[in-house]
C-alpha cells in the first residue's frame, strides 16, 4: 500500500503583530546581512547542498516529479492562498510526539517553496537533536547556541544555498535547557529581521508535548502546522497538542504515512477538539 500524507481541513491562521527589529544580537548591519544574497559576495557563513541520497527522503528537490513531491507542492499552494489573505510568513512545523516526521516535512517544504523562486529561510528550531541540520550535512557549524552564547552577528550562523533561493539557520545541539535561548528577546528580534528579508521562515521544533520549546517557538510564528504520523501518534497526545497550542494559528494539520481510506478516526478526533469555520 502506497502511503504519503494528507491534510485535514484547517486554515484559519489569525496572524500576530509585527516584532521589533532594533538591537539585533551582533549589531549586523544592513550591508552586511544583505550580502548573503549576492552571489558574488561571501556575506553568509557558508553555503550547504541539499544531499541527493535517496535515503535523506528530501524528495521536493531529487524527485520533483513523485506523487509524494506532489503533496508538498500541494501543501505549499494551501499555504500561498492563505498568505494572500493575511500577513503569513513565519511558519512552525512541530508535532504531537517524536517520529512523526516533522523535520521532513518541514526541509521538503521549505525546498518546494524554494523552488518557486521565493527567498526561504529555514531554521533548525529544534536545539536538542539538531534533525535538520544533521539532514544537510552541517553538524558541528556554528549554530543558534553559539550565536546567542557568544552574541555573534546573524550572517555568521546563516548558510546558503547555491541551487536554489534557500538559507538555514542551523542548531548546534546542548545538554543544558535551551529555554533561555527561545524565550529571549534577541530571538524575537533575530525572527522579526529575518521576516523582513525572507518571504518564508520555516521553523522546524521539537514535539510539542515532550518539551515547551514549540510553545515559545509558537510565540514568534504567524501560522503553525502540526504534523501527526497514522498508526503511531496516539489519538490522546493528538488532542493535547491541540490544547497546548493557539489552534486559531494552525495553518495546516498533517498526517503522515496516511492511506486516504482510513483517514476518518483522525479526522473525527481533529474536529472533536477543532470547530471548523
Amino acid at each position: 500500500m502506497t502511503r504519503g500524507f494528507t491534510l485535514l481541513p484547517q486554515s484559519r491562521v489569525q496572524t500576530t503583530g509585527g516584532l521589533e527589529t532594533s538591537g539585533l544580537i551582533g549589531g549586523p548591519s544592513e550591508t552586511s546581512l544583505h550580502a548573503c544574497f549576492e552571489p558574488d559576495e561571501p556575506g553568509c557563513a557558508g553555503h550547504f547542498s541539499i544531499p541527493t541520497d535517496p535515503t535523506r527522503r528530501l524528495v521536493a528537490f531529487t524527485n520533483p516529479l513523485t506523487p509524494a513531491a506532489e503533496k508538498f507542492r500541494g501543501l505549499s499552494s494551501r499555504l500561498k492562498h492563505i498568505q494572500k489573505r493575511s500577513s503569513l510568513k513565519r511558519l512552525l512545523v512541530t508535532s504531537a510526539v517524536p517520529g512523526e516526521g516533522k523535520s521532513l516535512i518541514a526541509a521538503n517544504l521549505a525546498i518546494t517553496i524554494a523552488s518557486h523562486k521565493q527567498r526561504t529561510l529555514l531554521i533548525d528550531g529544534d536545539l536538542r537533536r539538531a534533525s535538520v541540520t544533521k539532514m544537510v550535512d552541517l553538524s558541528g557549524r556554528t549554530g543558534l547556541r553559539h550565536w546567542w552564547k557568544a552574541k555573534l552577528p546573524v550572517e555568521s550562523i546563516l548558510y546558503r544555498n547555491d541551487q536554489l533561493p534557500l538559507w538555514l539557520l542551523p542548531s548546534d545541539m546542548q545538554t543544558d535547557s535551551p529555554v533561555n535561548i527561545l524565550q529571549s528577546p534577541e530571538l524575537q528580534q533575530l525572527i522579526a529581521a529575518m521576516s523582513a528579508l525572507f518571504e518564508w521562515v520555516i521553523i522546524d521544533s521539537p514535539p510539542i508535548t515532550v518539551f515547551a520549546d514549540a510553545a515559545s517557538w509558537s510565540v514568534t510564528a504567524d501560522g503553525i502546522i502540526l504534523v501527526a504520523r497514522y498508526g503511531v501518534t496516539p489519538a490522546s497526545c493528538l488532542g493535547r497538542a491541540l490544547k497546548e497550542i493557539d489552534t486559531a494559528k494552525i495553518a495546516a494539520i498533517v498526517l503522515n504515512g496516511a492511506d486516504v481510506r482510513e483517514e476518518h478516526n483522525y479526522y473525527a478526533h481533529y474536529y472533536g477538539h477543532q470547530i471548523a469555520p
